[in-house]
């Protein structure tokens, strides 16, 4: 827990960075941002959905089918690289002084915990830590790479915190299901990049479709 000098010193930290940052993250990351909200991300897979079904007909006409695959990151925030998160803070241009108060932040931290046979501690690695004013802001800063993969032009990821869905829409089944197949490519070469994983049993998807009948999807 830190004290009352060291919340205040961190919101500094916080609204420095920040200032410099988030002109630059991606347009599709609703967590922890000024302005945004679990809302509008909604709002922006819902009307995306209905863009793609909306029209009168199929053949020759402008109806799409539309998939949404909600991805789950497993242990995200506790898995968080501090190294990835040094590297994004680089590639942002964030000031090294700032970069180095960071660095400073993730030192010598230590977990203690009681158990049965008395006090425990081990040192903590990895992750950003549970009720900072500062976490939500550098796992945005490392997200960000995923959320500007260079996927096809009718894919969209959106983002709240560490929540993501793949918002796919294409005019055939065998279109979403190849399109679905580069996206997830894509995204687990990225989460090994930082040494996150999926957590694939838990990957969930919608298809969206004003269709009476479909074929199944594999």
């Amino acid at each position: 827990m830190l004290n009352t000098a060291g919340k205040i010193f961190e919101r500094i930290i916080h609204q420095r960075i920040d200032a410099v940052v988030d002109p630059l993250l991606a347009d599709n990351q609703y967590g922890f941002r000024k302005g945004r909200s679990t809302l509008d991300a909604i709002s922006l897979v819902v009307n995306t959905a209905k863009e793609a079904i909306a029209g009168t007909r199929w053949k020759g006409g402008a109806k799409k089918y539309c998939l949404v695959a909600a991805l789950d990151i497993r242990n995200a925030f506790n898995s968080a690289n501090w190294d990835c998160i040094m590297q994004a803070l680089d590639e942002k241009n964030v000031p090294a002084y700032l970069r180095r108060l960071v660095v400073s932040y993730f030192t010598d931290r230590v977990l203690k915990y009681d158990t049965k046979n008395g006090p425990k501690e081990y040192d903590v690695t990895g992750g950003v830590p549970q009720g900072s004013v500062l976490s939500p802001l550098l796992w945005n800063i490392m997200y960000d790479g995923l959320l500007r993969l260079n996927l096809p032009r009718c894919v969209k990821l959106v983002a709240y915190a560490d929540d993501v869905a793949a918002v796919i829409v294409a005019k055939h089944l065998d279109e979403i299901q190849h399109l679905f197949d580069i996206t997830f490519k894509q995204i687990n070469q990225w989460m090994d990049s930082v040494n996150l994983q999926l957590a694939k049993q838990k990957t969930e998807a919608v298809l969206i479709t004003s269709r009476k009948k479909l074929k199944q999807l594999r």
